[in-house]
């Protein structure tokens, strides 16, 4: 008698649950648009030739900015990248429900090659969190490979006049 009681409140149990879970799939099928503080932090660093590195980040280095996230789902390069990179989204970019496998291919005012990277990680409605490998590729030697953990906190709406992948407007404060 009990089990016939039980089995209604389980599956009652059972379809809660499965709701819930609906509502934070259908959350991470995309980078929410908005205002985001992006921190990146080197973990590891090598010269991958015999030439003074023409991008140098020792292991340790930390870095911060704010980016801005614009409505329509298109996935902004600028977000996943370094400072100062221009970058195009790789023929295999994947950053969908709850998943981000990316590549970039990048160029950087004042070198000749290119900047490759490399990113796999996920994300949900307040941010993402990665793996990122960059590898450089330059004309003449100064190459080096830096592996660091990138994430992403939402913090607000995109400020007034940003555009896509601004870096210049602040973050606002939550």
């Amino acid at each position: 008698m009990r089990l016939i009681t039980l089995v209604p409140v389980l599956a009652l149990a059972a379809c809660g649950g499965e709701a819930e879970n609906n509502t934070k799939a259908a959350a991470a099928q995309s980078i929410v648009p908005g205002q985001y503080e992006v921190t990146a932090e080197v973990a590891e660093f090598r010269q991958t030739d015999q030439g003074t590195p023409r991008i140098n980040a020792p292991v340790g280095t930390r870095t911060t900015r704010s980016m801005c996230v614009p409505p329509g789902g298109a996935i902004v390069p600028d977000l996943f990248a370094d400072e100062g990179m221009s970058c195009q989204v790789g023929s295999s970019d994947y950053v969908r429900n709850g998943t981000i496998n990316l590549t970039l291919r990048c160029t950087r005012p004042g070198t000749e090659g290119n900047i490759n990277y490399v990113l796999s990680g996920t994300f949900d409605s307040e941010g993402f969190q990665g793996d990122r490998e960059l590898t450089s590729l330059f004309v003449g030697e100064g190459d080096v490979f830096i592996y660091s953990r990138v994430q992403g906190r939402r913090t607000g709406e995109c400020a007034a006049g940003a555009s896509a992948g601004d870096s210049s407007a602040p973050a606002p404060k939550q």
